[in-house]
């Protein structure tokens, strides 16, 4: 599963240079949008993460880190559209370091 998923984030270069039309902040919410229908079957199986008033303390600091990785995630992929080939390798083997 490490090496798949290692395999699949790195082929981000990829799709983000072949697609054209569409900026960096609609390939992030494609991207955590089909993520998200992924993980739906996942989390309908788990009930317990459904239930939100278990969370109501910390659903505000959930908000922002939701926030936060979505301008990081929108960041990353205008880096990886507007750099070098040689660059945007580098950016996205390091990223999981940083």
């Amino acid at each position: 599963m490490v090496a798949a998923g290692a395999f699949t984030f790195s082929t981000l270069i990829l799709f983000t240079r072949a697609i054209e039309g569409l900026d960096a902040r609609a390939i992030a919410f494609f991207r955590a949008f089909f993520a998200f229908l992924f993980f739906l079957p996942f989390l309908m199986r788990d009930r317990q993460a459904t239930r939100l008033m278990t969370y109501r303390k910390v659903i505000p600091r959930l908000i922002l880190l939701g926030g936060l990785m979505a301008a990081s995630a929108g960041l990353y992929i205008f880096a990886i559209q507007r750099t070098s080939a040689a660059n945007a390798a580098l950016l996205v083997n390091t990223a999981p370091v940083y």
